[in-house]
């Protein structure tokens, strides 16, 4: 056990890697065998370092050792718990990410693990781990999670941040992603803060091609909370919401989209109006033709208003609109 471990630092210092870890693993095979938990963990916070460094390295295979030196063979040696606690932290960081995008496996506990204890960590660790936490907790969609993410984004340090992140979201900062945190909550005042945050990071985005998604975002989070308004029945503030919407809507089809909505709010006060607007719109926006039909049902018009809604019903609308047409057809005696 001893000469093996003496034999492993020499071919280390003489950077024969791959020989030392197999005489590291020798080592580790004695010391399991033997029991000596205290000696493990000394071999496991020089070997865990070299596999970690390895073109693919075993993740799984590095954390159990780690954790496994960390809970039985660093009670009596401060300075060696300080190594494997703070090998151990990178570890599951690194496993975390690779979780993380690959969508397998539980990143969120590995990246929460990793940043617990900043005191083992050195530089931008701290800033970065605690970035990549919160990341990890988006991927969750839970408010609670969405919340704490946001207040580890309000914790980082911009110029910090942006220094490991990949262009062009090292222009946006921790912002961005604060606003994303609140966008994804079913809260209207989140996401009015959402919005108003976004449109500070436009800013900075200039013409780089995220601009363009931080548009839609900003749209996205008016449109959410104009339906919130409007399934409160305030609707004048639904039209603002829409409004706001208008203003960063891109193609053609969110326009008309909103145009429809709002056309929606003013069928009882200016129904001449919304039927011109639903009437414009049939060829592009499906929902137009919905409530084209309900505007000319009103009117007495029931031969042009199952023509209308089945009109929509070919072109992908469901729900009501199926029963509404059933009951038109019998009430016209038609197939």
């Amino acid at each position: 056990l001893i000469l093996n471990r003496l034999l492993a630092r020499a071919q280390l210092g003489a950077q024969q890697i791959g020989d030392a870890i197999e005489t590291y693993q020798k080592a580790e095979a004695t010391a399991v065998q033997q029991r000596q938990e205290p000696v493990l963990a000394e071999i496991y916070a020089e070997l865990c370092p070299l596999l970690m460094a390895m073109e693919s390295p075993n993740l799984d295979d590095i954390v159990t050792k780690l954790e496994r030196a960390n809970t039985a063979g660093v009670r009596a040696n401060p300075e060696l718990a300080k190594v494997v606690k703070r090998n151990l932290a990178l570890a599951l960081f690194r496993r975390g990410m690779e979780r993380l995008r690959a969508k397998n496996g539980d990143g969120v506990s590995d990246l929460r693990r990793a940043q617990e204890d900043p005191s083992i960590l050195t530089a931008k660790e701290p800033q970065l781990f605690a970035f990549a936490y919160g990341l990890a907790l988006l991927t969750t969609n839970t408010e609670q999670a969405a919340n704490e993410a946001i207040g580890l984004f309000s914790k980082l340090d911009a110029k910090m941040t942006a220094s490991f992140l990949r262009p062009p979201y090292d222009k946006l900062g921790p912002d961005f992603f604060k606003a994303y945190a609140n966008y994804m909550q079913d809260s209207p005042a989140k996401r009015d803060q959402a919005a108003e945050t976004f449109q500070s990071v436009l800013k900075k985005a200039g013409s780089s091609p995220l601009a363009g998604k931080i548009r839609d975002l900003i749209r996205s989070s008016y449109e959410l909370k104009a339906y919130d308004a409007w399934r409160s029945e305030n609707f004048k503030q639904a039209k603002e919401d829409l409004k706001n919407a208008q203003k960063f809507a891109t193609t053609g089809a969110q326009k008309a989209e909103l145009e429809v909505n709002l056309a929606v709010l003013d069928m009882d006060k200016d129904r001449s109006g919304a039927k011109r607007t639903f009437d414009n719109y049939k060829g592009t926006t499906p929902e137009a033709l919905v409530n084209l039909g309900i505007i000319l049902d009103l009117e007495g018009d029931s031969r042009g208003a199952l023509d209308a809604w089945q009109d929509a019903q070919k072109r992908g609308v469901g729900g009501k609109v199926r029963d509404w047409i059933e009951a038109k057809k019998k009430i016209l005696g038609s197939k």
